[in-house]
């Protein structure tokens, strides 16, 4: 299967946060080593602030309330039929996992905090 660019994003984000100002170096322990997931209500309000809000970040004038509501609806059914899984591991490895209707998809390496 090929990968979301969205998910990847999301799971290049997950990464960056976790392992940021962690520590220097694969010598000392690692903190960030842990299972994280998705925060599904916080992806919703991301993809209903991408369709929301305009690009200075203000609220949109053309939606009717209808249509407000119909796209906060479909943010929260999307975030709610996905999952993002990340374990990383202590001894520098990693596996993510995104799950959605197509199936189940997953990725691994390595990581480091330097």
């Amino acid at each position: 299967m090929t990968p979301h660019p969205r998910w990847i994003a999301w799971l290049v984000l997950a990464l960056g946060v976790c392992v940021s100002g962690c520590g220097e170096g694969d010598t000392e322990a690692r903190p960030a080593a842990g299972s994280y997931e998705l925060d599904r209500a916080e992806y919703a309000r991301t993809l209903a602030d991408e369709q929301l809000l305009t690009k200075d970040r203000k609220p949109r004038t053309d939606l009717s309330a209808e249509a407000r509501d119909a796209i906060l609806a479909a943010c929260a059914k999307r975030a709610g039929s996905i999952r993002l899984l990340l374990d990383l591991r202590a001894d520098g490895a990693f596996m993510a996992r995104f799950i959605d209707a197509s199936g189940e998809q997953r990725l691994g390496g390595t990581w480091s905090q330097e």
